[in-house]
């Protein structure tokens, strides 16, 4: 995905408690969420690696950022990412259904 929607007002609500280092980290996981189209991997050395950090740093800020997935198997769900996901794959069939309707 080249782009998705920002919602700064929302983004600060739910991350005015972080710190820098966490707001970004946060921000690091969720353009991957996002550009991957798919949930975060569970294992924290794979957080780190998508974060470009360090274990030992990712482990310190862990706390404050698992908070905002969900577990579920072996994957780490957001929601907000999921509706944007969902709504981007709405678009694209709309745009390859106009597009199909044209030729």
């Amino acid at each position: 995905m080249e782009w998705y929607p920002w919602y700064p007002i929302d983004y600060e609500a739910d991350t005015a408690h972080l710190t820098l280092e966490q707001d970004a980290l946060y921000r690091r996981l969720i353009d991957w969420y996002m550009v991957h189209g798919r949930a975060l991997p569970r294992q924290s050395e794979a957080l780190a690696r998508i974060c470009r950090v360090d274990l030992e740093i990712w482990e310190l800020n862990e706390d404050a950022l698992r908070p905002f997935f969900v577990p579920r198997d072996m994957s780490l769900l957001s929601a907000r990412c999921e509706h944007e996901l969902e709504a981007q794959g709405k678009l694209r069939n709309k745009w390859a259904s106009a597009k199909r309707s044209q030729r």
